[in-house]
């Protein structure tokens, strides 16, 4: 940028009279504009101040002006001549005949713009901050994806491609130049159609790395970003960051976005103030928490908190809070109504509901230790100022250490020592104070020591209960509960042996009732039992539909196989010519024990399957059935 400087005076009408002088008070071009034109003249002979007699003839321009100017290749400084250093404010005339060493009386426009350039090269007045040293880069698509038809999707999904690539390549240029910055998205009915990045910098040092661009479908802009309230600095002077007005420790909520919501919350639970508008950056964040006190929790209502919080809680060195999941609408909205009406404040944005939703997470988050803080407190003989412990505790000090801390530092501020020269003697006027706090220290130690006995006496009495319910009250009930495990340890191999006994004996009795012609028949539901059932000397029994399922008919199997219900004489004959014979139970039973076991008799058995085989001997139904239809097929072919 030059060191020229432009001096303008607004004329009747509301078109300026300007002048642009160079640094060696040469006069490079003058004349009348309005603030379009106006515009125009510091875009081509980019001064480095403009020089003003008083500011307001600037914003009574409007925010228009103001962003116009944002947009210039370089913003220049403002320069307020007749304010001074110590904030106080000199006429014009008084400035010309004090530094230029001019009599002048009533100035013309054109008088007063020539004479604030130069006043303003001699370092004269105050400079005016309508600029934060922060830049917008808006990243936006010129193309409309509203009348795509049914390539709409894909054109909205080429269009958020290509913002987030020029988005990716902006973000790189501007890590390699080690520049702060937070990037949002902005979405709407056509999915991703642009971006805005705030950089932590002026505008001249950004338009190094990162230059405007304007094609067929993207454009890129960027501005400096407009100040919320007017400050003025003395020339050469840097801004001074803000800082908390009050030492009031808060909890903030913060919703960020293209539009951002902001809570601000006591640590006692009260609402002090809600606020959202749009590209808030963090700086402008912190200036309106500052104007309420110093946060100590920064807040966010999803599990996984954005870079934007994560950068703003550093800069404050305060504690991030964040949900373990994300908090659901419902679950905010009903929080906003809560709060609305207890502290009587208006939710006005969805931004404001998510930001106080937070807040108030973190608030219930650490509220059992800040009642815990405040009971203990109560009970102290000086005050002690509850925030600052609170905030301790929020950065991970344990209660009793903060309280320690802050009690140290209470007592060194309310009761320096003083010490007074009388009579060669010295006098604290303190020492009241410090007998007292000695006096309820020793009270509380006292306190201490009868809950440190009370608990030595409780742990024993746990250890003797716990005794008595899980150990034997004397020796001799102890030999009592051996033996009887020793006798459970006899008598359980004692079962086994037994069930050994028990099922020899079956066998054997299973062999005699067979010599005797009868049989044990049992249920069986799977091919498991089958087999064991038939290793044990059993005829199996079975329903005849489940013959298929459990006998592997393809291995030719063959055996006797007891039938639960009865079948056609055509599906018994059938198996029979396979090796099985299907027998029903009434036809053999003798003894039905229970459910699952059946005596057969083996005679009626026996002559129930020579019965069967004499039947198939007579007639073959297969055979004969085969030449019916046969003959039925020939009748066919000769009609």
């Amino acid at each position: 940028m030059s060191s020229r400087v432009l001096g303008i005076d607004i004329r009747p009408g509301g078109n300026f009279s300007y002048i642009v002088m160079n640094s060696d008070g040469a006069i490079t071009a003058d004349g009348v504009a309005n603030p379009d034109e106006l515009i125009r003249v510091i875009k081509r002979y980019k001064p480095s101040l403009v020089a003003v007699d008083n500011i307001r003839e600037i914003l009574e321009l409007g925010g228009r002006f103001l962003k116009r100017m944002s947009k210039l290749p370089s913003v220049p400084q403002v320069i307020q001549v007749t304010r001074l250093p110590d904030g106080s404010e000199v006429k014009m005339e008084d400035l010309v005949r004090k530094y230029l060493g001019i009599n002048v009386g009533l100035l013309t426009p054109e008088e007063t713009a020539k004479y604030t350039a130069e006043l303003a090269l001699r370092g004269i007045g105050s400079t005016v901050k309508l600029f934060e040293n922060e830049t917008k880069i808006i990243v936006k698509a010129l193309i409309s994806t509203r009348q795509g038809g049914q390539s709409r999707r894909r054109f909205e999904r080429n269009i958020a491609i290509r913002v987030r690539q020029i988005v990716k390549n902006i973000t790189e240029s501007l890590n390699k130049a080690n520049l702060d910055y937070d990037v949002f998205y902005h979405r709407d009915s056509e999915g991703v159609r642009s971006a805005l990045i705030i950089v932590y910098a002026d505008k001249s040092i950004v338009r190094r790395f990162v230059k405007p661009i304007k094609s067929m479908d993207v454009k890129v802009t960027l501005e400096q970003i407009i100040s919320s309230s007017i400050k003025f600095l003395s020339p050469n002077s840097s801004y001074v960051e803000a800082s908390p007005k009050s030492k009031t420790r808060l909890i903030v909520g913060v919703d960020p976005g293209i539009v951002t919501g902001l809570a601000l919350m006591s640590l006692d639970g009260k609402v002090l103030a809600l606020f959202s508008g749009r590209n808030m950056s963090r700086r402008r964040v912190l200036s309106l928490v500052y104007e309420y006190g110093t946060p100590i929790v920064v807040a966010t209502d999803v599990s996984k908190p954005s870079d934007y919080v994560k950068k703003l809680s550093s800069m404050i060195g305060a504690v991030l809070y964040h949900p373990e999941r994300d908090m659901q609408i419902v679950e905010k909205a009903n929080i906003a109504l809560k709060l609305s009406e207890k502290d009587n404040v208006k939710v006005k944005t969805p931004h404001e509901r998510d930001a106080l939703a937070a807040a108030y997470k973190a608030f219930i988050n650490y509220v059992d230790k800040f009642n815990k803080i405040d009971e203990i407190l109560n009970e102290l003989p000086i005050q002690v100022n509850s925030d600052e412990v609170k905030e301790l505790v929020v950065k991970g000090l344990p209660i009793r250490d903060a309280l320690s801390r802050v009690l140290s530092r209470s007592i060194n501020q309310e009761c320096k020592t003083e010490v007074i020269v009388r009579n060669q003697q010295q006098e604290c006027k303190c020492a009241d104070e410090v007998k007292e706090l000695k006096d309820y220290v020793k009270l509380l130690e006292e306190k201490i020591s009868r809950l440190e006995d009370e608990n030595i006496r409780l742990k024993d009495e746990v250890n003797r209960l716990y005794t008595l319910k899980y150990s034997p009250p004397d020796q001799s009930l102890a030999s009592k509960v051996r033996l009887l495990e020793s006798r459970i340890e006899l008598e359980t191999k004692r079962i086994k042996e037994l069930n050994d006994i028990l099922n020899n004996v079956k066998s054997i009795i299973a062999e005699a009732l067979f010599n005797n012609n009868y049989a044990f028949a049992v249920r069986v539901n799977n091919t498991g039992e089958l087999n064991q059932v038939i290793s044990r000397g059993y005829l199996p029994i079975m329903r005849f539909q489940d013959i298929a399922s459990l006998v592997d008919l393809s291995k030719g199997w063959s055996g006797i196989v007891i039938t639960m219900d009865e079948a056609g004489s055509r599906a018994i004959r059938q198996l029979f010519k396979m090796g099985i014979t299907a027998v029903p139970l009434p036809k053999v039973l003798a003894l039905d024990v229970n459910d699952n076991i059946k005596v057969i008799d083996m005679n009626k058995l026996s002559e129930y399957v020579n019965e069967l085989k004499s039947v198939l001997s007579e007639v073959d139904y297969d055979t004969l059935e085969n030449l019916i239809n046969e003959y039925k097929i020939g009748r066919k072919r000769i009609q």
